[in-house]
């Protein structure tokens, strides 16, 4: 094995339940209401504005490009309130210490790149990943392969990629 790619939100850290608050709490203000079925089953594979876009729409409201902005700066925000609570998985921190030593270890994730460089720092974590790309790094998102094909490079990988450690995308309708 090269190297570790690894997703972030639910692989190494247990923070999708924290994405679904900040996410509901952002679309509430927008008058739309949505439960944790409705995000699992049809946001959980998008970033954040490709979430809001879709969410406004299944819901009839406007999907312009600055009310998608503006609701995933609230949901940014309200996320960043609850990023002291997020937890990592059991066995992942074991995994990536592990791992640093022997393989280049990166991040690919439709997360953004503050939020992982701060969990992983809070974590204690930041020092053994050697590339970090959250969806703002990157023209297309998960679960386009850009990110991974952007990660490789920062850390002078191969680019073909070897191990790719991520949850399956949400079934689509």
């Amino acid at each position: 094995m090269r190297a570790v790619i690894f997703d972030f939100d639910g692989v190494l850290v247990d923070s999708e339940t924290l994405h679904f608050r900040a996410q509901r709490d952002a679309l509430l203000t927008a008058g739309v209401s949505i439960e944790k079925e409705e995000y699992y089953r049809h946001y959980l594979a998008f970033d954040d504005r490709g979430a809001i876009r879709i969410a406004l729409e299944r819901h009839g409201r406007p999907s312009d490009r600055a009310r998608v902005e503006a609701l995933a700066q609230i949901k940014a925000q309200r996320y960043a309130e609850l990023l002291p609570a997020v937890p990592f998985f059991a066995g992942a921190r074991e995994l990536v210490r592990a791992l640093a030593p022997e393989h280049p270890l990166g991040v690919a994730s439709g997360a953004l790149h503050r939020e992982i460089d701060a969990i992983l720092t809070a974590g204690g974590l930041r020092d053994a990943f050697t590339a970090i790309v959250g969806a703002d790094d990157v023209g297309s998102t998960k679960p386009h392969p850009e990110p991974y094909l952007t990660a490789a490079p920062r850390s002078a990988w191969s680019s073909r990629i070897r191990c790719r450690a991520s949850p399956p995308p949400a079934p689509r309708e």
